[in-house]
């Protein structure tokens, strides 16, 4: 009794099917998924396109799991901006007559190494930052995939949801009206026979 309610009141709701979207390539191919759709099948309808999703994530998952995060951000630049001691390179008396006159703290060969450690420091500083825009660049790459994949796996699943709202158009429309035909022939054809 509860699903000849469930057929009726699915019978009064029209399906309506979204096919003004889509070229006619497209529309023979949901056309083809509609006829292929059966109930052994019904459970894995739409899978393949989902599985193409997979693909992307899985590498930009392991892009993720592969960083070392302890490098990924910027600390290290921090770390080596922190090292570097200004005040050693530059003049630590004003006065020219002091300078000549007093004793010197930092000989030439001093102000040569202060200047060697912070170029030193500078390429250290800028190799951090290149290998993390490397890393920034390799990541956004596969986001874009991602996002490419993505796009073109909604638009394969509005074709399998065309096909299924097809399919189910002819199953309300055609198939119950059909079968419940059958049956009030089978009981009419039972009730002439009884009697």
């Amino acid at each position: 009794m509860e699903t000849t309610e469930l057929v009726k009141k699915e019978e009064k709701s029209e399906i309506k099917v979204q096919m003004d979207t889509f070229t006619e390539a497209e529309i023979a191919e949901i056309n083809s998924l509609a006829q292929n759709l059966t109930p052994e099948n019904l459970r894995s309808f739409g899978s393949n396109p989902l599985a193409a999703i997979s693909k992307p994530a899985d590498t930009l998952l392991q892009e993720v799991k592969g960083m070392d995060v302890g490098e990924a951000s910027l600390a290290p630049v921090m770390s080596e901006l922190e090292l570097l001691d200004l005040e050693k390179v530059g003049n630590e008396n004003k006065n020219f007559l002091a300078k000549i006159f007093s004793k010197a703290r930092r000989t030439l060969a001093d102000v040569r190494n202060d200047y060697q450690s912070l170029a030193a420091q500078t390429n250290n500083i800028a190799g951090t930052l290149v290998t993390q825009q490397n890393r920034l660049t390799k990541a956004e790459d596969v986001i874009i995939d991602l996002g490419t994949v993505l796009a073109d796996t909604a638009k394969e699943l509005k074709k399998y949801i065309a096909a299924a709202q097809i399919e189910l158009k002819d199953v309300l429309e055609v198939q119950i009206p059909e079968a419940k035909n059958v049956l009030n022939m089978m009981n009419l054809h039972n009730m002439t026979f009884i009697n």
